[in-house]
């Protein structure tokens, strides 16, 4: 189920409860966007981002209606970001980047997904691992309840249209568009 931004973010409150779990692109953009407004740098430019994305979601997570809100990635998800983080920054930034985000890193969860649940799930050619290792924490054994999944494939909101127990989250198309028009009020 996509998320509807017109309404209150409380309506999806049961959504949010067990915390968000995170693709690899929101993840970098936070956490980039976190080392550029530090160190004044631009490095979401690698990503096709810019600052506004940053503070957008930034927002938007400050603002969901969750006790203590927890960010869940897959050991996949960990894995793309890594490689992603290698090619954008020379290795003496790289070292300095992973150096100032470990501590977030180490408060985000993570849940692990069988290679052989995504490997034989049916839209295995259709994704790249990280996003359907996030998909697989729906199967049996994984995740029961209801959870939010924050992205920026589109493709997830078509693969997940029908679970109403997922609620997907476009980083882009909902969350900075939901920011645009917050700041219009």
């Amino acid at each position: 189920m996509k998320i509807d931004l017109s309404l209150n973010t409380s309506n999806y409150k049961r959504f949010f409860r067990e915390g968000i779990f995170i693709d690899n692109g929101p993840l970098m953009l936070l956490l980039y966007g976190a080392y550029d407004k530090r160190n004044k740098t631009n490095f979401l430019s690698c990503i096709d981002y810019q600052a506004i994305h940053f503070e957008a979601l930034v927002a938007f997570i400050s603002g969901l209606p969750a006790r203590q809100l927890r960010l869940i990635i897959t050991p996949h998800v960990f894995t793309e970001f890594y490689k992603h983080a290698q090619k954008d920054f020379s290795k003496d930034m790289f070292n300095a980047f992973f150096k100032e985000c470990t501590d977030k890193l180490l408060q985000i969860d993570e849940r692990p997904v069988s290679k052989n649940l995504i490997i034989t799930h049916d839209l295995f050619v259709r994704f790249d691992i990280g996003e359907l290792s996030l998909m697989c924490l729906r199967e049996p054994l994984h995740y029961s309840g209801f959870h939010a999944i924050i992205h920026h494939d589109k493709g997830i909101d078509r693969g997940l249209d029908k679970d109403k127990n997922i609620c997907t989250i476009h980083d882009t198309e909902d969350v900075y568009s939901w920011f645009l028009s917050s700041l219009q009020t």
